[in-house]
């Protein structure tokens, strides 16, 4: 089952040609980290004897907490809370100015069948998001509109 297009993803247009049946629903990733566990992140976790033992972990491991104190430290300093990031995520990265002041894209590899490009892409979403540019102009725009994009 296939979660339903959003609303903030209406308009993306995939650069690549899809496989036939590609669904119409949510499209993932929206932006992205560093899969690899190599350099990943050194972590200490405890084993099936109770001794602690030290690991490597990389991935969705990683990025997701990462991503999530980098979303702690944004609201930090635009004095809220974001909430829901996903709409400004795609306002921004559909702008073709702001696009490469406020994400690094990812221009090569593949994740079969699909091919990273510039912009929205099916194996990189829009990239990694340069936090401190985002948070910069986040903060800009909510004290000029008093609310987050659309």
């Amino acid at each position: 089952m296939f979660d339903p297009e959003p609303w903030y993803q209406a308009g993306i247009t995939l650069p690549n040609p899809q496989p036939n049946g590609y669904p119409t629903g949510r499209m993932v990733p929206d932006v992205s980290f560093e899969a690899s566990p190599y350099p990943g992140g050194l972590f200490v976790f405890t084993n099936n004897t109770g001794s602690p033992e030290l690991g490597i972990s990389g991935g969705t491991s990683e990025s997701s907490p990462l991503f999530a104190g980098l979303v702690t430290l944004l609201d930090e300093y635009i004095g809220m809370r974001a909430g829901l990031l996903n709409p400004t995520i795609y306002a921004f990265g559909t702008n073709p100015s702001l696009y490469p002041k406020l994400f690094n894209p990812v221009t090569f590899g593949y994740n079969t069948p699909y091919v990273n490009s510039y912009g929205y892409n099916l194996v990189n979403g829009f990239g990694s998001i340069n936090i401190g540019s985002f948070s910069t102009y986040l903060k800009q725009y909510i004290s000029s509109t008093s609310s987050l994009p659309s």
